[in-house]
């Protein structure tokens, strides 16, 4: 969420959550600047929040298009 009000340019940025698959699925859109997602320079911040999600057995998806803005989304597997 952070970084969509940070960077993406956008006016508009929803928030949803559910429960699909028994799996809590977060999702953050906006419709913003969006971006290349094969020219993503490397560092702490999308493999940092990839490599946490993994580690608590979950997974995080992000799909972006310039000038279309980006999707977010965390499942984490809910226990039971």
């Amino acid at each position: 969420l952070n970084n969509a009000v940070k960077y993406s340019g956008t006016e508009r940025i929803a928030v949803s959550t559910g429960i699909q698959n028994r799996a809590l699925v977060l999702e953050v859109r906006d419709e913003g600047e969006g971006f290349d997602t094969s020219l993503v320079q490397k560092g702490n911040g999308l493999d940092n929040i990839k490599n946490r999600a993994a580690e608590l057995g979950g997974k995080l998806e992000i799909d972006s298009t310039p000038g279309e803005g980006t999707l977010v989304k965390l499942s984490m597997p809910v226990p039971g």
